[in-house]
């Protein structure tokens, strides 16, 4: 039974929303950088589907389409399924934000740092400001990245791998009937 008086331990609303974002692993020791696909998220970080899991406290990189970039950490990855393909991971972000860039987002997200358009401020350190020139070449290289792994021929290539083994076992089975 819920009671309305017991406080929400949540820090921010979550929104269900899909968004492909590039994320990268900043540990040595993990070598990862896809596209992933946020299935929740709010102001302190979010839940994806990421191909592979990652352990829990890698510090991560996130890159959006629209250029905003942030650090996070993993919080928790959980398989999707039985065949262990796709994982849950959820990663919460080193500084809260509207990182997603939401035009209208929950109230509780109203404190959050904004710029005047609306986007979510830049967290910059003195460790990672590029050049201009080198900062564009780099986020068009990203952009190109996400492009390409959501490209219909990347998607057609990875339904025919899949589809492959379906394929020959309906062979076999036409061969068994006939």
């Amino acid at each position: 039974m819920h009671n309305s008086n017991v406080p929400t331990l949540r820090r921010s609303s979550r929104v269900p929303i899909t968004v492909p974002i590039l994320v990268t692993s900043l540990d040595p020791g993990s070598k990862f950088s896809e596209v992933c696909e946020t299935l929740v998220v709010s102001a302190h970080g979010c839940a994806m589907r990421a191909p592979t899991r990652l352990e829990t406290g890698v510090p991560l990189h996130f890159h959006s389409q629209e250029g905003r970039e942030t650090t996070a950490q993993v919080v928790y990855c959980q398989p999707i399924g039985s065949d262990r393909q796709s994982w849950r991971l959820g990663a919460r972000f080193d500084r809260p934000e509207n990182f997603w860039g939401l035009q209208t987002c929950p109230k509780d997200w109203a404190r959050l740092p904004m710029t005047v358009e609306g986007n979510v401020a830049p967290m910059v350190s003195s460790t990672n400001i590029l050049p201009p020139n080198q900062a564009t070449a780099s986020a068009k290289i990203v952009l190109d990245r996400i492009k390409k792994q959501l490209s219909d021929e990347h998607l057609k290539a990875m339904l025919a791998e899949l589809v492959q083994p379906l394929e020959a076992a309906v062979t076999d089975l036409k061969e068994k009937l006939a």
